[in-house]
């Protein structure tokens, strides 16, 4: 099947997608990227309702077809300037597709992501970058909350006391981190 004309959209067969993703399952860096590209490229192309059926005629499930395809799509591992520097394990590649792109192009340069990195070693800052973002999206929440509260009690009086005792955040501060906090936001956005 290599010599085929690829088909046009809605043209392929189940089978002959299948075939077609098998040729460059799991064998270097660059053919389980070239997997996930075929596999994101078939499913495109595939019929409606084709691509399950397509997915049962490989050696793999509907899951690692879907890790192949995400390793295919991450910016820095599918870039070919870093192929000779990833493990060819498309178990290992997959756990360092959950990192954003440029984690993944810092360790590689400096040295941490390596052909010999492990799945062990991919999980481990996986789970430290998952707790950082988990981190920042509870901090998020809390803030969010503290502001709906600090709006919602801001309507309830219409000025502020008077008679803040000097340890107590005053008005100006106040306003101040307000500032400062709508322009991280305003950054954000």
């Amino acid at each position: 099947m290599t010599d085929q004309v690829l088909l046009m959209p809605g043209q392929w067969s189940a089978e002959q997608a299948a075939e077609w993703v098998r040729e460059s399952y799991e064998k270097t860096v660059e053919q389980v990227i070239e997997t996930g590209r075929r596999l994101i490229e078939a499913k495109q192309s595939l019929p409606h309702g084709q691509w399950l059926p397509m997915v049962e005629l490989l050696p793999f499930s509907e899951q690692t077809a879907r890790k192949f395809m995400q390793i295919a799509d991450h910016d820095a591992i599918s870039n070919r300037a870093h192929g000779r520097d990833l493990p060819a394990s498309w178990r290992t590649l997959a756990v360092l597709a959950q990192l954003p792109p440029a984690e993944v192009e810092e360790r590689i340069r400096a040295g941490q992501i390596t052909p010999d990195t492990t799945r062990r070693q991919a999980e481990e800052w996986a789970l430290i970058h998952q707790a950082a973002k988990d981190e920042r999206h509870s901090v998020y929440n809390e803030i969010v909350t503290g502001l709906k509260q600090a709006l919602s009690a801001s309507q309830t009086f219409d000025t502020f006391p008077d008679d803040l005792p000097a340890s107590r955040t005053q008005p100006a501060e106040l306003l101040a981190w307000a500032r400062k906090l709508t322009g991280v936001l305003e950054g954000m956005a």
